[in-house]
């Protein structure tokens, strides 16, 4: 399915609608919001990731569902109230690195149990994220403007990447899938950040967004389906 990698998007604007109401919430009734608020991420995050553990042959603890999959989002928010608390100095980033790797590595040879997997990718991505906020020693490379770029059309790489590969594989094969899929990836993206991301966030202004977006579009749809079409067999 080109588009089964949408059941994120639903998981995420359901925490985008609910997120701000609890926190809202919690402004209005504690005066210590950090200390309460952060008490009640870790409550919420691990009766969440109880039922994930628990419940995932049942609805309520679906691979896709909501309830289920809050963990993760609250895992982020738990990082950053701890950053703006808990500061250590002289982390290397270099030994926690190899560390998160080996964590990994050995997940994927050793476990095969799914949930467990992407709890340990969850974590071992929380560390690097508080590792990077905390540490008094930044990296160079997270201030390389080509990374930096990647960061940016980001977005862009997820929305398009499965419909790519859905579509790439139906008519390549072997290097040549990898070689177009990839070039097609960066450029649908880069498109796609420019003249769809880019416009909303500065000026909803739709009118100007549909006359840059429109046509480029359609032509670019118009002949990435005569190629495949030419191709197809």
């Amino acid at each position: 399915n080109p588009f089964q990698h949408t059941w994120s998007l639903g998981v995420e604007e359901r925490f985008y609608l609910i997120y701000p109401l609890f926190f809202l919430f919690f402004i209005s009734v504690f005066s210590q919001l950090k200390e309460k608020f952060l008490f009640f991420l870790i409550i919420t995050s691990s009766l969440s990731l109880l039922i994930f553990f628990l419940f995932h042959k049942y609805s309520i603890g679906n691979f896709y569902s909501p309830i289920a999959r809050f963990w993760e989002i609250g895992t982020g928010c738990i990082i950053f109230f701890l950053t703006t608390r808990y500061k250590l100095k002289n982390i290397n980033f270099v030994k926690v690195s190899v560390l998160i790797l080996t964590i990994n590595i050995l997940s994927v040879y050793f476990f095969e149990y799914l949930q467990l997997n992407i709890l340990i990718t969850v974590l071992t991505t929380a560390l690097i994220i508080y590792t990077i906020s905390i540490s008094d020693h930044k990296l160079k490379i997270f201030n390389n403007k080509y990374i930096i770029y990647i960061g940016k059309i980001s977005y862009s790489l997820y929305l398009w990447h499965l419909p790519l590969i859905y579509f790439c594989d139906m008519y390549l094969s072997g290097i040549i899938f990898y070689i177009l899929f990839f070039i097609l990836l960066f450029f649908i993206s880069s498109f796609s950040y420019l003249y769809i991301e880019i416009p909303f966030k500065r000026n909803l202004n739709f009118d100007l967004v549909l006359k840059k977006t429109l046509l480029p579009i359609t032509i670019i749809l118009f002949f990435t389906g005569y190629f495949f079409a030419l191709n197809y067999k």
